[in-house]
């Protein structure tokens, strides 16, 4: 029953990944390009208060007593610490708009 299983799997992707991928329209272009632009905007608009937070004494020594080497870092570098760490949490806790095909592979056959 588990090869019988593993098969009808195996077949069930292949099937999906045979199928041509959609593109996205003119309109989800212009769209995801407006998204990615306001962003950019009120990311920038919104860097100088998040320095002044950083720099904050309230910040510093909430730092100095959990990690007195980084209370001593610039709020720039800071918030670069900050992005990257967002960023990498985005894609640890995400889930993909595109199927993988190796994660599929290695979940169902190669267990």
């Amino acid at each position: 029953m588990r090869l019988a299983m593993r098969r009808i799997i195996v077949f069930v992707i292949w099937w999906h990944l045979t199928l041509p991928l959609a593109s996205q329209s003119a309109w989800q272009q212009r769209f995801l390009n407006e998204v990615n632009s306001t962003a950019l905007q009120r990311s920038s608009a919104a860097t100088p208060k998040l320095l002044a937070r950083l720099d904050g004494a309230d910040t510093r020594a909430f730092l100095a007593r959990c990690c007195p080497e980084v209370a001593q870092w610039p709020a720039a570098d800071l918030a670069e610490t900050l992005r990257q760490n967002l960023r990498a949490a985005e894609v640890v806790s995400g889930f993909s708009s595109e199927v993988n095909r190796s994660f599929f592979f290695i979940l169902f056959v190669g267990s």
